[in-house]
């Protein structure tokens, strides 16, 4: 089995959820939120978290964005600088 990096940005219950399954079958997760506290568990079973958007998606080619609307969404690409932009970062992005 190929065990994927995966990054997760957003940590409320989707993300939290998604993330500890990802762990639990032994991907390498690396964590983004905009609000500190909520990653502790997470890292606890081997998360990795990273400071910023920009260093959270240059972690994984599987990005999967998980925040409540639209305005967040655009926050966290425009964060990310040129890494989630245009089809050219060789990134999947999904947003749920």
């Amino acid at each position: 089995m190929v065990f994927t990096q995966v990054t997760v940005m957003g940590l409320g219950p989707m993300g939290r959820s998604l993330t500890g399954a990802l762990l639990k079958k032994g991907h390498s997760v690396t964590l983004w939120n905009r609000s500190p506290g909520k990653s502790d568990e997470l890292i606890s079973l081997g998360g990795v978290l990273a400071p910023t958007v920009a260093e959270a998606a240059s972690a994984s080619s599987l990005i999967v964005i998980c925040v409540l609307n639209y305005d967040a969404v655009r926050s966290i690409v425009e964060q990310s600088g040129d890494t989630l932009r245009g089809n050219e970062s060789g990134r999947n992005v999904h947003v749920s």
